[in-house]
């Protein structure tokens, strides 16, 4: 299942390295959202694979898959 930014931000840090295995609902990063921070959780357990490592993400941007 695919992890996606649902504005343009900025990736403060992945709670996870690639490969790690998480559960349902773990909060995998914490992206910058304005003046404060969202935190992005995975949708589901498995292995995820970071496609982002950092930096600025558009809207819509693949940040990571979970299988």
């Amino acid at each position: 299942m695919e992890i996606r930014s649902t504005r343009s931000n900025a990736i403060l840090f992945w709670k996870v390295a690639d490969g790690d295995t998480v559960e349902a609902g773990q909060v995998v990063a914490s992206l910058e959202q304005g003046k404060g921070t969202m935190e992005v959780v995975a949708p589901c357990a498995g292995k995820i694979e970071i496609a982002c490592k950092g930096g600025m993400v558009s809207e819509g941007q693949l940040l990571a898959t979970v299988d």
